[in-house]
Formats: structure tokens, C-alpha cells, sequence
């Protein structure tokens, strides 16, 4: 088994991500991936946690996406079991990444609300985690609660 580290992950995205048929909707999640990477890291910048794993889980918790959207999560889990070590941090932030996840470990909290927030512009984000921590959990139990809606419309209008 190989260790993951950023750079292989990012080819791996980008490999795994263009192997559905639909382009367009490959390189929106490879987009969506880069984002949530990119905010898991501003989140993540003042908290003792493993950086790395936050910036790795970004780019590869969709990737199972190219077997099947509904249980993506645990298909991008079997899909790099195959090739990489995966610590259990990592597995924690993919495996609970949706709206319904539980996450353990602090990475995979942050993870979580990185996913939600990845709608949003990073510089919105860096500015959401500079306000105070009441209305920092205020906002983002709106935006996951928020997100969960949103998900519940994407699914009916992609029927």
C-alpha cells in the first residue's frame, strides 16, 4: 500500500473524477474537491489538527461519486483502499462529510462544515471564522441545515 500525500491525491482526483461520462459534471466536482480543501484549511488554521489530512480529504471525498451518488462516501473509501494507507482521521472525514454524517475526530467536524461552506466564497469563509464563536455555530448550523434543503431540491431537479 502507497502513502497519500497532497500531490498524489490531487492526480488521483483528477484521474478517478474524468472517468464519468459526464465532463461537465466531473470537473465541477473536481472544483467543489479544490474548494472544500481550500476551506477545510482556513478553518482549520488556528486548531492543533493534522492539516494535511484536512487538505487530502477535500480532494477525494466525492471520488466515489464515479460509481454511485447516493453512497458516494463509502465508495471513495473502497476506491482508495485499493491503492493507499488511509489513517483513520481520513476516514473519518470522508465517511461523514454529508449532512446526515457524524464525524468523531476534529478533523472530520471541520471537514464537515468545510463541505457545507464550500458553496460559499473562501474569503467569506475567512471572515465567518474571524466573528465570535456563538454566532460562528450560529451560521454554521443555518448553512447545514441550509444545505441539507438545497441537496433535497438538486436531487428532485436532477430526477
Amino acid at each position: 500500500m502507497e502513502r497519500l500525500d497532497v500531490e498524489k491525491a490531487r492526480k488521483f482526483c483528477k484521474e478517478t473524477l474524468m472517468k464519468l461520462e459526464n465532463k461537465e459534471n466531473a470537473k465541477f466536482i473536481i472544483l467543489h474537491s479544490k474548494l472544500d480543501s481550500e476551506i477545510a484549511l482556513i478553518l482549520a488554521e488556528k486548531k492543533d489538527v493534522d492539516k494535511e489530512t484536512l487538505e487530502i480529504a477535500g480532494l477525494l471525498h466525492d471520488i466515489g461519486k464515479v460509481i454511485d451518488k447516493e453512497d458516494h462516501e463509502k465508495h471513495s473509501i473502497e476506491i482508495l483502499e485499493k491503492q493507499f494507507e488511509l489513517s483513520e482521521t481520513l476516514r473519518d472525514c470522508i465517511l461523514n462529510h454529508r449532512t446526515k454524517g457524524n464525524p468523531v475526530t476534529e478533523e472530520g467536524k471541520i471537514f464537515r462544515v468545510a463541505d457545507k461552506l464550500s458553496i460559499l466564497h473562501p474569503e467569506l469563509v475567512k471572515n465567518l471564522i474571524d466573528c465570535s464563536e456563538e454566532r460562528y455555530q450560529k451560521v454554521v448550523s443555518f448553512i447545514i441545515k441550509t444545505s441539507a434543503k438545497i441537496s433535497g431540491v438538486l436531487e428532485e431537479f436532477e430526477r
